[in-house]
């Protein structure tokens, strides 16, 4: 039996790439509904050049926030439940009359690592305000090894909150980690973005001061197809 030539060896490899390349792709472009219609795509806006009028928010889509995705109109997510420091259950519940910005994170994920001082440094920007930053470790087992990870990373301003069983993950249709979504007042998701950030860079906070000082409005999404 005569060998295969290393073209015909390197086939499988070059098939297996493709595929994971297009998976890839899915995954940084596909809306979590799945219908590119339900979305304002920020990165599209940006490079297209062209002015967006299917959501108000479309104009603070530049530098960290230019991968969120924007819907229409807010989503009613199902109710999550996740534990806090004392290992208590607690729910959005929690952060009525509060925006939030829900990331959702694991020890394992280098994005996340890199991300979580700036989500902390949000925290503390915007403490005592209406807007929380809620991150929520998804880490299977134990809160104690996602514990000692934000203790290493000296974060401060961040509350502990755990998702164990990533039950909260899979009810909002997540699709990998990290993923960060931001809720309105009534819990409702705003828009999402799949990725790291910086998240306290000043984009990001002049959008937020923005949204809680009202000067944008979530309502107004619908009345501007």
């Amino acid at each position: 039996m005569t060998k295969p030539t290393p073209k015909i060896r390197l086939l499988p490899i070059i098939i297996i790439i493709a595929f994971l390349s297009g998976v890839a792709a899915f995954y940084m472009t596909t809306p979590p509904s799945g219908n590119p219609d339900d979305a304002v795509y920020a990165e599209e806006n940006a490079d297209s050049g062209r002015t967006a009028t299917a959501s108000p928010y479309a104009r603070y889509a530049t530098g960290n926030l230019k991968k969120m995705v924007f819907h229409k109109t807010p989503k009613t997510l199902k109710e999550l439940s996740f534990f806090n420091a004392l290992g208590e259950s607690v729910g959005l519940d929690v952060f009525a009359g509060h925006y939030v910005v829900l990331n959702f994170w694991a020890t394992w994920c280098v994005p996340c690592r890199e991300e979580m001082p700036s989500l902390d440094a949000l925290q503390s920007h915007f403490e005592g305000q209406t807007l929380k930053v809620v991150a929520l470790s998804t880490d299977s087992g134990s809160a104690d090894k996602p514990k000692k990870f934000l203790a290493d990373l000296n974060i401060e301003a961040l509350e502990f909150f755990h998702d164990p069983k990533s039950q909260a993950a899979r009810d909002t249709g997540l699709f990998g980690l990290p993923t960060t979504l931001l809720l309105d007042k009534q819990g409702r998701e705003i828009g999402r973005l799949a990725g790291e950030a910086v998240w306290d860079a000043p984009e990001v906070k002049a959008f937020l001061e923005a949204l809680i000082a009202e000067t944008i409005s979530v309502e107004t999404d619908a009345s501007n197809p």
